[in-house]
């Protein structure tokens, strides 16, 4: 007579001289290794609070604006801090030579020409699709076409200087 299981069947037999005995067997290895914290809780020392550096939110007074959104800051060890305020809040990072390097003065640009008539300004722009013209009022210009013009202007001013030597 062959034993076959049916659905549902177990494949060791559910009752037996063994099945009460092995029970109790595993119920007191899982007692047994079940830490006892009940001994340690007077043993215990509390964890040292770990030291949580806050983060910084704000400019320190006293720095010095190097461009958009760029701080500069010397602190009083004499370590040169950029600061730079994203989109994810503040970040902080040191000095690094490149960043000490002054910046070359701004250059012209070489597509854009203007040309001053009284009042008004023509600019003449070469773009990927021909050239682009258009004339506005000197009290009317953009943040943009001022500093254009103020360079331009600088540009000239140089020019006679470099010429006279």
């Amino acid at each position: 007579m062959i034993n076959q299981l049916t659905v549902g069947q177990a494949p060791w037999p559910a009752a037996g001289p063994l099945a009460g005995s092995l029970r109790i067997a595993f119920l007191l290895i899982f007692c047994v290794s079940l830490p006892s914290h009940a001994d340690d809780a007077d043993e215990r020392k509390p964890a040292p609070k770990a030291t949580v550096r806050k983060a910084e939110t704000e400019v320190p007074a006293g720095a010095k604006q190097i461009g958009p959104n760029r701080y500069r800051f010397v602190d009083p060890k004499g370590i040169a801090w950029i600061y730079v305020r994203t989109p994810f809040g503040l970040s902080k990072h040191e000095e690094t030579p490149e960043e000490k390097a002054e910046p070359a003065p701004e250059a012209p640009d070489p597509r854009l020409t203007i040309e001053e008539d009284g009042d008004k300004l023509h600019f003449r722009r070469k773009t990927v699709f021909g050239e682009s013209k258009w004339t506005k009022k000197k009290s009317e210009l953009t943040d943009d076409e001022k500093s254009a013009w103020d360079l331009l202007q600088k540009q000239k001013a140089a020019e006679p200087a470099s010429k006279e030597k």
